[in-house]
């Protein structure tokens, strides 16, 4: 029964650590992925323009407005990243107090793996997005 209670809570922890760990940090709003306007900014904003017949001063108005709200939003996902990172350690910390020294070892070992190929993986975007820009 405990063996089927840490492996369940041991499966849960992994599962929340791989959900929220994302490529690049997770924050694909602000580069063209999911949400927002992203890497589409200029696209939106001709699109409002030509679609909505806007005045220069109404176009002025409306890029204030989108960077307002993606400076917003930016700050909303830096804090929501630390958040999730908290809860990760903690879960963590809680699995790893119920491990015999073996299991907590190889407990250890599963999240450097995990870390390393998290980093290889921001490695390889931050590649992708430099040669997007060149």
């Amino acid at each position: 029964m405990k063996k089927a209670l840490i492996a369940t809570a041991l499966i849960g922890v992994l599962g929340m650590t791989v959900a929220f760990a994302g490529p690049g940090g997770g924050d694909c709003g602000a580069k063209g992925g999911h949400g927002g306007f992203g890497g589409h900014r200029a696209q939106m904003g001709e699109m409002l323009t030509k679609k909505l017949d806007l005045t220069a001063e109404q176009q002025t108005q409306v890029d204030a407005i989108m960077k307002e709200q993606r400076t917003k939003m930016d700050e909303m996902r830096q804090q929501m990243q630390k958040q999730m990172q908290a809860m990760r350690t903690e879960g963590e910390t809680k699995v790893a107090a119920l491990l015999t020294p073996e299991q907590a070892a190889t407990f250890q070992k599963m999240q450097d793996e995990r870390k390393q190929r998290q980093e290889e993986r921001r490695e390889e975007m931050k590649k992708r997005l430099e040669s997007d820009v060149l």
